[in-house]
């Protein structure tokens, strides 16, 4: 899946059945506020939302296990909402990213 030039979703719901969030995915859409990630993703790539800059929340569900080291860098007012005791939630510990947990 991938943003393309002119991408204007803010609240973005990506879809049922997408495995990865592949590398520069979402490079520099300054137009997502939230993203919505389904439990079929396992993967989010290099840079992947990387200077979204009106990015605010991305929920990420207990099945990404893997995440670059710089998926989402230059994302400064990101909020991940996540479950607790996930990998999802030590990378962001790892990468003083601010979280919240799934109620």
């Amino acid at each position: 899946i991938s943003c393309f030039y002119g991408f204007s979703e803010k609240n973005y719901v990506i879809p049922k059945g997408i495995q990865a969030i592949g590398h520069f995915s979402f490079y520099t859409c300054d137009a997502l506020v939230s993203v919505s990630i389904p439990n079929s993703v396992t993967i989010i790539g290099t840079k992947a939302f990387y200077n979204c800059c009106n990015l605010n929340i991305v929920t990420i569900p207990d099945s990404v296990v893997n995440i670059a080291e710089d998926a989402f860098s230059q994302c400064e007012k990101l909020m991940i909402v996540c479950s607790s005791n996930s990998y999802v939630e030590e990378y962001c510990q790892m990468h003083a990213i601010p979280y919240v947990l799934f109620q």
